[in-house]
Parts: C-alpha cells; structure tokens; sequence
C-alpha cells in the first residue's frame, strides 16, 4: 500500500545527522540539513527514522505475547541505527538505509509502507555531489532507503524519480569520501561493513 499525505513544513525537522563507524574504526558524523519546506514528507520520513520517533518499545512480559505490540517488536525497527551503507559506486552514489533486509532488497517508511509524494519529486534538482535523495525502485515507492550523490554534476537522469531531500554538510563531505575509497564486490557491496550506530535529528 502507498500512502500520500500532507505534512506540515512547521513541524518537520531542519537538521539530522548520522553517526557511521567503518570497519570496526572510531564513529564519524554525517550532518545533513534537510529541505523540509519543499519536501516535507521525505524530509519527515528521514528525520523520524534518524530520531527513532517510531520505534515500538521492547515488550518483555509474556503475558502479553498474543498482544500485537510484543509481536511488533520483532519487525523491522523504524530506526536507521544498526542499518548500513550496502552500496557503493565511485564517482556516482553511496546507498544505505535498508532497514529492513539490509541489503537493498528492503524498504519501509515511517508512514506505513512506502509512500508517494508526487509533488516533491523535482521539486530540487540532483545537480551536485553531498545531495541525499529516496533510492527507489519506482517513483511511488520511496521508503527508508537513500542514496547520496558523488558527481560534482549530481545525478540528473534520476530528477523526477528519486525526492532530492537534503544536502550533507561540507565538513561532512570527508566521511562519504571515506566511504567512496571502501572496497566493494562486484555488484558494489563493501567488503567490510559500514554501520551506522547513532542518529538524530532537530
């Protein structure tokens, strides 16, 4: 099921942020301020999903076990932490935020499934690299997954698809280059993992 709905821009986040750690190493930030004006639903998908404003509490009681909150718990968490970058293209995008298969076969949005905001979509052009966009497999089904561009040209051929969201700060742009050297396989997944261990966002 796809859902559209409104958000309001007043209540949408400006900021998020990703905490990523590769290859077992010390935590770097990724910053990223978003464009909630122009597109609030993803720009409020994203930020729940770094805030975690959706995650079910853990239920422990097993009195509760037929109850469908204990068997929420065992669903994919609405929540980027524990997810990871699972592709890499140098020179074009590194891709992350399968929350719920973690190997891009995945997506879930906030708002129940995925979600269509056909509105949003070229509503800010992929013109530039450190532009975080939905990673979709068709228009109508943007959910957790993102991509963000490595192209000083962006990645045009993909306006009208993906909803360009956000743009990564430049004192963060270091972390993605650090994830653009990874080593990949031949279908572009690290060799090592690329976790992303905090978030949150304002």
């Amino acid at each position: 099921m796809h859902r559209s709905r409104q958000c309001l821009a007043a209540a949408a986040a400006s900021r998020a942020w990703l905490e990523v750690q590769i290859r077992g190493g010390a935590t770097r930030r990724i910053d990223v301020d978003l464009f909630a004006s122009k597109c609030p639903m993803a720009c409020e998908n994203f930020a729940k999903l770094c805030s975690g404003d959706n995650v079910l509490p853990f239920t422990a009681a097993k009195d509760t076990i037929q109850e469908t909150t204990f068997k929420d718990q065992f669903r994919p968490q609405l929540s980027y932490v524990r997810s990871t970058f699972h592709r890499v293209v140098p020179g074009f995008v590194v891709q992350g935020g399968d929350i719920v298969k973690g190997n891009g076969e995945g997506n879930m949005s906030v708002f129940g499934e995925e979600f269509d905001a056909p509105a949003e979509r070229g509503a800010v052009p992929l013109d530039a690299a450190g532009l975080i966009a939905t990673a979709v497999s068709a228009p109508t089904q943007n959910g957790s997954q993102f991509f963000i561009t490595l192209s000083e040209k962006g990645a045009p051929h993909l306006n009208g698809s993906c909803i360009c969201f956000g743009r990564v700060a430049k004192a963060s742009m270091d972390v993605i280059k650090e994830i653009e050297r990874q080593e990949v396989d031949f279908e572009g997944r690290p060799l090592e993992d690329i976790v992303i261990v905090a978030a949150g966002s304002k």
